[in-house]
């Protein structure tokens, strides 16, 4: 800009362009404080402020006393394809009880989880525990308990071996996310 004349209007505007820049390209790699945001407005520099993820402890609970847990999962390698699926029971004071991993040859993901609640549940029964709090990371499975309905029709079979097994059972169903059900997931994966 050597020897050309600009207004302080000219400057200032030219300042805002590259802060306005410099401040996009900051904001997509770090978070700004809120001094820098302040500063920013202050200086009437548009800008867009990124969400700030919250970070969640993700473990796993014990159940109430009196109470076992039955964490499943379930894995399939394609969907459809090879699937197994795996679980664990634990006690209120979070004592292993017992747990298994099953093949169960070719199906879906959503077959893998039902198929794997069907078994420990059966597992539970065969071991006289009859409160039973049931923790799957599939949210699809969770809600069709809760709702007390299977949308698809292709696993209605498997959905009815379910209900008869939890007939005479106090239960609960409870989602875990897939970090907190990793024990499970690496049964279930060992399984295929």
């Amino acid at each position: 800009m050597e020897g050309v004349q600009a207004s302080a209007r000219e400057v200032w505007t030219t300042i805002k362009v590259w802060l306005r820049n410099i401040s996009s390209l900051l904001i997509q790699r770090w978070e700004i404080s809120s001094t820098d945001t302040n500063i920013l407005r202050a200086l009437e520099v548009p800008f867009s402020n990124i969400l700030r993820r919250l970070s969640r402890l993700i473990s796993w609970k014990k159940p109430t006393i009196g109470w076992v847990k039955l964490n499943v999962d379930g894995s399939c390698r394609g969907n459809p394809g090879n699937c197994g699926g795996g679980g664990l029971i634990r006690d209120s004071l979070g004592n292993f009880k017992a747990a298994f991993s099953s093949h169960f040859v070719h199906g879906t993901n959503n077959e893998g989880e039902l198929r794997a609640l069907i078994e420990g549940v059966g597992v539970c029964k065969e071991m006289g525990f009859t409160n039973i709090t049931l923790e799957c990371d599939s949210s699809l499975v969770v809600n069709w308990l809760k709702c007390q309905r299977c949308s698809m029709w292709y696993l209605w079979d498997y959905w009815d071996e379910l209900l008869d097994n939890l007939q005479g059972l106090q239960f609960t169903i409870e989602h875990q996310f897939q970090e907190g059900n990793y024990p499970t997931d690496a049964l279930a994966c060992s399984a295929i």
